[in-house]
């Protein structure tokens, strides 16, 4: 067999007769008026495209192209080779049978709307950084049995569960919570298998606190923020049970960024600025509540310098913060009981808190002066004064504030 250098138009011109090796590509040039703007066509030799495309999948194997340069034909023929050749490997590599599936799911993949080389193209890149991709899928591919196992089953039949818990009941904190997640429209019907994609259980939750922030009385940010905890508690107890929704997602669905777009703190107000006391704001509602009339100095003196919650102030016993029997020479302790701490009440806290008089400044002085104005000395089993309604308590106090303000 002779070697054909040109046909009646056209000259090969790589490779010549000299080339040794494989023979990949070849290019002609063509000297016609047509094509003096692009005289040089890159052409892939047949035996080299059945060999690495048996199936005629690649794209620029077996066309000719024309380029104005030799050297533009051998930086494309470099591109297309490369492509075939990266990591070692190519077309032929792969069986013919095998090659037809991957085509078979690449279809069923883009009918999906999954592009697959891109899943391909992460999955190559995963593995670059050291994580292992088929291991991912391993996992997703659990979550997806699992949300099978609870198919039909929903967070309302969680809350249930919740509702009944022998452990959370245990929580002071229990009958409200199962309470405000009842009260979520929507909420309980949530199918346990949307909490495998956090797009659609953002969705979900999305029309759960749309209803929320749409009723009349809802014109707080922090009330749809209370909301968004309770149902973070949920999920992570859904979460424990059933490892649905994963902690990657529960952390993405429980994030207040990932709401954004619906726009639901919109129309509500903002939290209302933190006011700190000064010293002599404090002189000011001690004075005020040391009055008859609004009678109430152990309760400033308590909230400021003791660090008592407001609410549970009148369920703390005088023998708690005062010596029995008295010896106003020397500091003694206070004892907050754990049941009248924040900690305490929801069962995270296993003991008293207890400090000196010492440890505060003039914190002594400050309740035996108190205790002087008491028409009739308290009993060590009495519980502090107080004045019942705790929102009359703030009334006054701002009231007192602002005057002393003006």
């Amino acid at each position: 067999m002779t070697y054909k250098s040109s046909t009646a138009k056209t000259t090969i011109i790589f490779p010549d007769e000299k080339h040794k090796g494989e023979r990949i590509y070849k290019i002609r040039f063509d000297p016609s008026e047509k094509s003096k703007n692009r005289p040089y066509q890159l052409q892939f030799y047949a035996a080299y495209r059945s060999r690495v495309d048996p199936k005629g999948l690649v794209k620029g194997l077996g066309k000719r192209k024309t380029y104005p340069s030799i050297d533009e034909c051998h930086e494309a023929a470099k591109v297309i080779v490369d492509s075939l050749t990266e990591h070692g490997s190519s077309l032929s590599s792969i069986a013919p049978n095998d090659q037809t599936r991957l085509l078979q799911l690449t279809i069923k993949l883009q009918e999906q709307g999954i592009d697959a080389e891109q899943l391909l193209y992460d999955c190559t890149k995963m593995k670059e950084l050291g994580l292992d991709p088929v291991e991912a899928l391993k996992t997703g591919r659990t979550l997806v049995t699992k949300a099978k196992n609870y198919k039909g089953k929903t967070l309302g039949d969680f809350i249930t569960l919740y509702e009944k818990d022998p452990v959370k009941k245990r929580l002071s904190t229990h009958q409200n919570i199962v309470t405000t997640l009842k009260a979520l429209t929507f909420l309980s019907e949530i199918k346990i298998e949307t909490l495998v994609s956090a797009d659609k259980t953002i969705e979900a939750l999305t029309k759960v606190y749309r209803s929320y922030v749409n009723k009349p009385t809802i014109t707080k940010e922090s009330a749809l923020d209370a909301q968004r905890r309770r149902v973070s508690q949920l999920l992570r107890y859904t979460r424990l049970k059933t490892n649905l929704p994963t902690k990657e997602i529960h952390e993405i669905v429980c994030h207040k960024d990932s709401y954004q777009d619906a726009d639901l703190y919109g129309d509500l107000e903002g939290p209302n600025p933190i006011y700190s006391f000064g010293a002599s704001e404090v002189l000011v509602l001690l004075k005020f509540f040391s009055q008859e009339d609004t009678f109430n100095p152990i309760w400033i003196i308590a909230a400021t310098l003791m660090g008592q919650r407001q609410a549970t102030i009148n369920e703390l016993h005088w023998k708690r913060i005062y010596p029995s029997p008295p010896d106003d020479q020397r500091p003694w302790n206070i004892t907050i009981p754990k049941e009248l701490t924040k900690l305490g009440r929801q069962r995270r806290l296993t003991q008293d808190i207890v400090f000196s008089t010492d440890a505060v400044p003039n914190l002594r002085q400050w309740i035996l002066w108190a205790r002087s104005l008491y028409k009739q000395e308290p009993n060590p089993d009495d519980k502090l004064h107080a004045i019942d309604k705790h929102w009359l308590r703030w009334e006054l106090m701002n009231v007192c504030i602002n005057d002393y303000q003006d």
